[in-house]
């Protein structure tokens, strides 16, 4: 059985009872099979820190976004559709970020 996070590279999301846990087998330690699916250069979703860039128009800090992992790392931020509202939250959201960094350098 194949599991996966938010969905595989294709943008299939997987049924619920596909899933034992957030990336898959229960009776095992976490982070175990996201290992062997980068090692494994699976290409799959999740959700990751990383710089949201282009896909989101925000640079410069690090926002938890759906990505494709990969081998290599981030591969590509999987662009989730928001609202207007939405993204001009998750935009002050950033700045926010942004001004308390700047504050503790």
């Amino acid at each position: 059985m194949s599991h996966v996070g938010l969905g595989d590279a294709s943008g299939k999301v997987p049924h619920p009872s596909d899933v034992a846990g957030p990336l898959g087998h229960a009776d095992r330690p976490p982070g175990v099979e996201l290992v062997e699916r980068v090692l494994r250069d699976q290409k799959f979703i999740t959700p990751v820190s990383t710089e949201p860039g282009a896909a989101y128009g925000i640079h410069g800090i690090s926002l938890g976004v759906p990505a494709v992992l990969g081998r290599r790392g981030v591969e590509k931020v999987w662009k989730v559709p928001l609202t207007k509202s939405e993204m001009a939250k998750l935009k002050k959201s950033a700045d926010l970020l942004k001004g308390y960094y700047k504050g503790v350098k």
